[in-house]
């Protein structure tokens, strides 16, 4: 399988560039480290899936993190599917606080 580099192309992507490999979407800026699959729980994207960086670029003694964004999941959540998870989500949040 080939692996070519592209430019993140989503709203609220960074600049970064990644590639797509058998151990899935790996930001160019920390090549050793897969990006992470990580699950917003915001009110228009509940539980959707995207990929942020795994770490950043090491810069000096520190790290310069990326902030790498990739949706996982391409369409966003519609229909009873989304009104279920906010209800879900908020039900959750309401056994937390007590």
């Amino acid at each position: 399988m080939k692996v070519g580099a592209k430019m993140a192309q989503s709203s609220g992507s960074s600049n970064f560039e990644y590639k797509n490999d058998n151990n899935g979407v790996v930001c160019l800026a920390s090549v050793k480290y897969p990006s992470k699959i990580v699950k917003a729980w915001t009110d228009d994207n509940p539980v959707r899936r995207f990929y942020s960086c795994g770490r950043g670029r090491k810069v000096g003694n520190g790290y310069n993190f990326c902030n790498f964004f990739r949706w996982f999941d391409l369409e966003k959540p519609h229909g009873w599917q989304y009104f279920a998870l906010l209800e879900a989500r908020d039900h959750m949040h309401e056994q937390k606080g007590s």
